[in-house]
C-alpha cells in the first residue's frame, strides 16, 4: 500500500501531457528570440526537463544559450538578460548566478549561456566559465529508467521530500543520488518504500529515516497509512 502511495503522489506532482506541451510551446517560442541577436546562437534544453525529473512547482525548466560574444560571463549574463527583457517586458527576469531566471508565461525558466564544446557555464563569481558535464547524469538516469520508470517517480517524490522539508540538498543531487544507489553495489531489490527508506540512511537524512521508517513499519487502515504519509510527505 505504501508504494502505492509513493507512486500516486508521483503521479499528482507530474506534468501532464498538455501541460508538456504548452511548456514546449513557450521553450519554441525562447529558442526563437535569438534567431537575430548577435551575441547568441545555438540552443539547448538540459535538466529535469530533458531528464524527464521535472516536478510541478518545484522544478526549472533549464535552457541554454551559446554566447558568441566577448569572454566576460557577466557580460554574457547581462546580454542575454536584456534579450528576454525585450521580448517579456511584463515578466520578472533577474540574475540568479551563474544564471538567469524568469516566469515566463508562469512557467519557471533558468537560462544560462555557454561557451564551446565541451561546454563551459559562468561559474559562482561570473568572473571565468567552468566546464560542465550534463552526459554523466544523463547517461545515469536514461540506465535507472531502463531498470524501471518507478525509479523516476522515487526521485519526484524525493524532490518533494526536499522541497516540503527545506532539506540541504539540491534536485539535481537527489538524481545523482538515486542513480548511485540503484546502479551501484547497493541491491536495489524489493518496493520503492524499501529503496526510500534506504535512500534517507545511506545519506544522512536520520531524522526523516525514523519517521519513514514507523509508517513503514506500521500495520495501518488503509485511511490512516494515506494520512500518515501525506503529512510525513508534505511535512504538514
Amino acid at each position: 500500500m505504501l508504494d502505492k502511495l509513493i507512486k500516486q503522489t508521483a503521479e499528482h506532482i507530474s506534468y501532464s501531457q498538455e501541460e508538456l506541451d504548452n511548456i514546449k510551446d513557450s521553450v519554441n517560442h525562447l529558442k526563437g528570440i535569438i534567431k537575430y541577436q548577435p551575441d547568441f546562437r545555438n540552443f539547448f534544453i538540459g535538466g529535469s526537463f530533458k531528464r524527464h525529473t521535472m516536478v510541478k512547482g518545484i522544478s526549472d525548466i533549464d535552457i541554454y544559450y551559446e554566447y558568441i560574444g566577448g569572454t566576460n560571463p557577466q557580460t554574457a549574463l547581462s546580454r542575454l538578460r536584456e534579450c528576454l527583457k525585450s521580448s517579456y517586458p511584463d515578466s520578472d527576469i533577474f540574475h540568479d548566478k551563474p544564471s538567469i531566471t524568469a516566469a515566463l508565461k508562469k512557467i519557471p525558466v533558468n537560462i544560462t549561456p555557454y561557451r564551446g564544446y565541451p561546454i563551459m557555464i559562468p561559474d559562482e563569481t561570473l568572473k571565468n566559465w567552468k566546464t560542465a558535464n550534463f552526459e554523466r547524469l544523463e547517461n545515469a538516469i536514461n540506465n535507472l529508467t531502463h531498470e524501471s520508470s518507478n525509479y523516476i517517480k522515487l526521485i519526484k517524490v524525493l524532490k518533494l521530500w526536499k522541497y516540503s522539508h527545506s532539506r540541504e540538498i539540491k534536485n539535481y543531487e537527489i538524481e545523482e543520488k538515486v542513480s548511485k544507489m540503484l546502479l551501484g553495489s547497493y541491491s536495489g531489490k524489493g518496493p520503492l518504500s524499501n529503496k526510500m527508506l534506504d535512500f534517507f540512511f545511506i545519506n544522512n537524512f536520520r531524522k526523516d529515516h525514523e519517521k519513514f521508517k514507523k509508517i513503514f513499519l506500521a500495520h495501518l487502515p488503509e485511511n490512516q497509512l494515506k494520512t500518515e504519509w501525506l503529512n510525513f510527505i508534505e511535512n504538514r
